[in-house]
């Protein structure tokens, strides 16, 4: 399917899509550095076509979990996409705040990935609360816990409760920025972070139909300590049509 996107695209001039951008990289931008071999530009996109399905399917399970076993929460949702009368663009979407918190939330609570690896590149030092030091030299693969650090009570209270609340701004502004790392950061970020909007697309469309989400079993889900956060079993979740 791939091959036949690049075929496809190869001969279009329009510049709005990501085979188009990966060909203008190749053959154009970057003549005498590097360029994209047809392996290299396979492997680019299959990467982003299976793990942006696969993080953003985990994404939105958790979510209709959530909106499923927290009614009012799921009612608010409901009601501020009510508000657009109709009006389902992108501009529309980027404007419900309420949502996008949900979904922020969501994310701090289930991270796609529990861990994170990076390299120190520069030396420095360590310090436990408890006053413990530790030298981290250059060339150091140092293991960030995402998901301890989501659920780290110093940064969230009641880390267990579905609180979207939390990512008010006044919240997030008594954090530190990297309490909440559900993209990672840095150079590195991941592009999915550009992606939430349409996380949000998803909902939008399952709301508009004027459905309810509901649980079928009230059971909390366990998560697994590997990566990608996948439930330890599987829920079933019902729709009903949503009176007002």
């Amino acid at each position: 399917m791939t091959v036949e996107i690049i075929s496809v695209t190869s001969g279009c001039h329009d510049n709005h899509n990501l085979m188009h951008s990966f060909k203008f990289g190749r053959y154009d931008r970057l003549p005498d550095s590097h360029p994209y071999s047809e392996q290299s530009l396979l492997s680019h996109a299959a990467t982003l076509f299976v793990e942006g399905y696969e993080t953003s399917s985990i994404v939105m399970s958790y979510t209709l979990f959530e909106l499923a076993v927290n009614p009012d929460i799921q009612e608010r949702v409901r009601a501020e996409i009510e508000e657009s009368k109709g009006e389902m663009t992108l501009e529309t979407i980027s404007k419900m705040s309420y949502l996008d918190k949900v979904l922020s939330e969501v994310m701090r609570k289930y991270p796609v990935t529990s861990t994170m690896a990076k390299v120190c590149t520069k030396p420095c030092q360590l310090k436990s609360p408890s006053g413990l030091t530790c030298d981290v030299e250059v060339g150091t693969s140092v293991i960030i816990p995402i998901l301890a650090l989501h659920h780290d009570p110093k940064h969230y209270p009641d880390p267990e409760r579905f609180y979207p609340e939390r990512f008010n701004e006044e919240n997030i502004a008594k954090r530190h920025r990297f309490a909440y790392l559900p993209f990672g950061e840095g150079p590195r970020i991941c592009i999915g972070k550009g992606k939430k909007g349409l996380g949000t697309l998803v909902l939008v469309v399952t709301f508009r139909a004027r459905e309810v989400v509901a649980l079928l079993v009230a059971v909390l889900p366990e998560i697994f300590s590997s990566s990608p956060s996948l439930p330890s079993e599987i829920y079933d979740v019902t729709n009903k049509n949503h009176t007002s």
